[in-house]
């Protein structure tokens, strides 16, 4: 049995790559408040608080985690904001593990976000069959549950942990 297309090939390539921000955009979701400055802070390399503010702010602005940290230039303006030289920052040298997943934690902690986690995707199964009931179509359904995701304060997950 084949399976039901809901997003383009262009949509779904879209939704998991960080969003690419004007200039205008990344002065708000880079933005750096005090009780973020006192988070960044407590991180020990440079490359850790840039990739943070990358996270934050690229969850700011989509409620959703990636892999890359952002576009070029997201990461030449953050490292500036940060008072930081290209030189200093490594993202090479960053632990896309174990980093990145302290990161995405503090991340949701800071702005006031829960995981999808096994709770959350039982919530949105139940969402979604009132919404199958309904008869609603599934492009709608699918943007009411990312809707709701953000409503409820909890962060979207990529596609692949989204199952049907």
């Amino acid at each position: 049995m084949s399976r039901l297309q809901i997003l383009t090939a262009a949509e779904l390539k879209a939704f998991d790559i960080p969003p690419l921000l004007s200039y205008t955009q990344r002065e708000t979701f880079f933005l750096v408040s005090e009780p973020l400055a006192d988070l960044l802070a407590t991180l020990r390399s440079p490359t850790n608080r840039v990739c943070l503010l990358l996270t934050v702010g690229s969850f700011r602005a989509t409620k959703r985690f990636f892999v890359s940290p952002g576009s070029p230039a997201d990461v030449a303006y953050v490292t500036q904001q940060l008072g930081y030289t290209p030189e200093q920052i490594d993202l090479d040298a960053y632990d896309d593990k174990a980093s990145a997943s302290r990161h995405r934690r503090l991340t949701l902690d800071y702005l006031g976000f829960r995981p999808f986690n096994r709770q959350a995707r039982q919530e949105m199964a139940q969402e979604i069959r009132m919404m199958v009931r309904s008869q609603m179509r599934p492009k709608a359904i699918f943007l009411q549950l990312l809707t709701l995701l953000e409503t409820r304060k909890t962060e979207i997950p990529r596609l692949h942990r989204i199952k049907w």
